[in-house]
């Protein structure tokens, strides 16, 4: 959960400074593909703090995302149960 904002210049995605600091040219002048679109000469632009829409945006995501995870981790238990039942069977 990082307070402050960077968007891509290309396609708008967010990405926090530690993820755009693994993915920025190792030698200035070089160039490296925008991690989410694949466009050539990746930036971003510095947004500052994170409005309160924004985080709120955010923790809803990252609530929807932990609850499909949730799912599919029951969809496979139950897919386990089902195959261990039937070689049992």
């Amino acid at each position: 959960n990082y307070p402050y904002l960077n968007v891509s210049r290309c396609c708008k995605a967010c990405i926090c400074t530690e993820c755009f600091l693994q993915v920025k040219a190792p030698v200035e002048g070089q160039s490296v593909q925008c991690p989410f679109c694949k466009s050539p000469g990746y930036s971003v632009e510095f947004r500052g703090q994170k409005t309160e829409a924004e985080r709120v945006a955010q923790q809803k995501e990252e609530a929807e995302v932990a609850a499909a995870v949730a799912r599919n981790r029951e969809h496979l238990l139950a897919e386990e149960r089902d195959r261990e039942k039937r070689i049992l069977e």
